[in-house]
């Protein structure tokens, strides 16, 4: 190998190539979870998802779809998630997860109740909270936590 390959490699190293799914994550009434189909994988450095305390292995890309949690996501960004955070016990009151109810892929502020009832809270106040009571938990699923978004202006 050169030196300047060699040096590309090591360039390529400092990134971590995460997958970006064709599903999009409803920011609205919800959408269907078709397909799991990998579009592209972009470049992330690899420092700066530790600093912000995420491991690579764990992370995906979505697009949010509508405009239940504007103002913070608008329609159309680019959401990365932390797909180990998926466990109920991991969850934190007040964070924003992606969730699958009945097949609808959607992304919501979740809170905890002391009755295990789990809240699913959109930003943008023409909405209504919804709240999955304790005994329908099993068509709830936490597919990971929402630590970033980008998007075109």
């Amino acid at each position: 190998l050169r030196t300047s390959d060699l040096a590309e490699q090591h360039r390529l190293q400092d990134f971590a190539f995460l997958p970006r799914y064709a599903a999009r994550a409803a920011a609205g009434a919800g959408q269907l979870a078709i397909s799991d189909e990998v579009t592209e994988n972009l470049a992330f450095r690899r420092d700066w998802l530790r600093k912000i305390g995420l491991n690579p292995a764990h992370a995906f890309l979505l697009v949010a779809d509508g405009d239940s949690m504007h103002p913070t996501i608008p329609d159309g960004a680019l959401m990365l998630v932390d797909g180990s955070i998926r466990e109920p016990r991991d969850i934190k009151n007040g964070m924003i997860y992606v969730v699958v109810r009945a097949g609808a892929v959607l992304v919501k502020r979740i809170q905890i109740k002391l009755d295990d009832s789990v809240v699913l809270i959109s930003d943008n106040p023409i909405y209504e909270r919804e709240t999955i009571a304790r005994d329908d938990m099993n068509d709830l699923h936490f597919a990971g936590r929402v630590v970033w978004f980008g998007r075109a202006v």
